[in-house]
């Protein structure tokens, strides 16, 4: 077990880490470093710096309390992230690792991994460090919470095709829609809740559980006051710390009055069955939530601009010019009727192959089923509200400019 408690508190420590770092960087990103002169999301400078500092806090943390075993758990889980992100660029090929004829710069993918090296060097460092600081054998519940909070987010981005897992949930969450939001700061404050120590005092608790939650809001929030001029209100800095510190307490109050009422059976020993039938719950439960979070958004989701508009020979199905980038995958299309108008949305996602934001306007035919006839009502993008022109079909210019 206290293998397992110093991997937890050295993720926690990454997971601290990996916030400060991006609340110090998101307001001057563009002022970074960049290699070449792509714009990438995320900046790879970013990245290369989150995982020098974050695993060299790892690897301290883990060696200090937990020694070589949690030391080379760390290890190990460096390098299956190193993997995840390499992965798409070599199942992709060469072209991953060679820009288009019209673009110029480092390639995505050396770029993302050379933001990986760091990782080796921090490994070794922070094993250096842990050894002239010497072992430690006090716990650090508030670690161990976040170390569960973070993997707890990072499990949750697996069913999901993730840019990077280095920049994945709960830092991504401040995209999501709000009832997905609402569900991944509960799941999350329920996964902190669990490993928080129930004999702390309850304001304790709290506080601890409010600060895992905003050091995963902060760096999208910030990064929103930045980019976006005018009133923007960063709203999740106030509720989800909020949240996370009442569904935390929730969790640690309903444990201990499971550990007071004594509410095992049999001496509190469970049989065997019980233990079958939990495991099979479990299980159950965990095929059930991957499959309800893979339809979960992604934050590099996007409604694509429809520029116009064609019929067909069905008046309940027409066919959206969409722009999209390079490589933009089609997530699926839908229409808001009203009586004299429909609105058109068209959801794009980039694949995690591609870390730049591509500006190549590529003219992408989507078809959109309607209920009612098209008729004599105009479609609108509801992406931006504007009024959508339709592309007049002819016999010699067939469809014109645009799809």
């Amino acid at each position: 077990m206290t293998v397992l408690r110093a991997t937890l508190a050295a993720l926690g420590g990454y997971y601290f880490s990996a916030a400060l770092v991006l609340v110090v960087l998101m307001p001057v990103g563009y002022s970074l470093p960049h290699f070449g002169d792509i714009y990438y999301d995320p900046l790879v400078t970013t990245l290369g710096v989150i995982t020098a500092v974050g695993v060299f806090v790892a690897a301290v943390v883990a060696y200090s309390r937990g020694g070589v075993a949690a030391f080379s758990i760390v290890a190990i889980l460096a390098a299956f992230v190193a993997t995840s992100v390499l992965i798409p660029f070599i199942a992709a090929g060469p072209a991953a690792w060679t820009l288009p004829s019209d673009l110029h710069g480092l390639t995505p993918a050396a770029a993302i991994a050379l933001s990986l090296l760091p990782a080796l060097p921090a490994l070794l460092l922070g094993l250096v460090a842990a050894r002239v600081m010497g072992r430690r054998t006090s716990r650090i519940a508030a670690l161990e919470a976040a170390g569960a909070y973070y993997m707890t987010g990072v499990a949750i981005s697996l069913p999901i095709p993730q840019l990077d897992l280095r920049l994945t949930l709960p830092f991504s969450a401040t995209y999501l829609p709000e009832v997905w939001h609402a569900a991944v700061t509960a799941t999350l404050a329920i996964a902190a809740g669990l490993v928080l120590d129930p004999r702390r005092p309850l304001q304790e608790t709290a506080a601890v559980a409010s600060v895992m939650g905003l050091a995963g809001a902060a760096p999208g929030e910030i990064s929103a006051l930045v980019g976006i001029p005018g009133g923007y209100w960063p709203i999740s800095l106030v509720i989800v710390p909020a949240a996370t510190a009442a569904i935390a307490v929730a969790v640690v109050v309903a444990r201990r009055a499971i550990v007071a009422r004594s509410w095992f059976a049999f001496g509190g020993r469970v049989p065997p069955i019980g233990i079958a039938l939990s495991g099979a719950a479990a299980t159950l439960l965990a095929i059930g939530a991957w499959s309800v979070f893979a339809t979960m958004p992604n934050s590099s989701d996007r409604n694509g601009p429809v520029e116009s508009y064609g019929r067909t020979g069905d008046e309940r199905k027409i066919v959206a010019c969409v722009v999209s980038g390079r490589g933009e995958e089609l997530l699926g299309s839908s229409a808001r009727e009203e009586q004299d108008a429909v609105a058109v949305t068209v959801r794009l996602r980039r694949p995690p192959s591609w870390y730049f934001h591509d500006l190549a306007g590529i003219s992408l035919p989507v078809v959109v089923s309607l209920h009612d006839p098209l008729g004599s009502r105009k479609v609108i993008d509801e992406r931006t509200g504007a009024t959508v022109s339709e592309m007049i079909r002819t016999e010699r210019t067939g469809f014109g400019i645009g799809c």
